[in-house]
């Protein structure tokens, strides 16, 4: 009966680990797009992993108006996901997109 009690709570907090995970801000974004950007140490970014693993592929809303709002004129997807955080892509992705902009307003 104890060892059934043990593994009950065990699984509740782990389903709570989970779901604090998973929470999002107004952009968005979980904890782990919040501590990819603020560069926190790789012991960190794991146990969110671990707590969420799906939480990796979420894509945030803070460049588009809507979460996994696709672009009606070019069909691309806009926001970030964790890696690209941690990868600095949304540089490369803003760069472009202002290259993209100064294209079409040259005369």
């Amino acid at each position: 009966s104890s060892s059934s009690s043990s593994s009950s709570s065990s699984a509740d907090a782990s389903r709570s680990r989970r779901e604090y995970a998973m929470i999002t801000n107004d952009y968005g974004q979980t904890a782990l797009h919040c501590a990819a950007q603020a560069d926190a140490p790789l012991s960190v970014l794991q146990v969110l992993l671990d707590a969420a693993p799906e939480a990796a592929n979420i894509m945030d809303c803070s460049i588009g108006s809507n979460k996994n709002a696709a672009d009606e004129d070019s069909g691309a997807v806009t926001g970030r996901i964790p890696l690209d955080f941690l990868t600095k892509s949304y540089e490369l992705f803003i760069s472009s997109y202002l290259d993209f902009i100064d294209q079409d307003n040259d005369p």
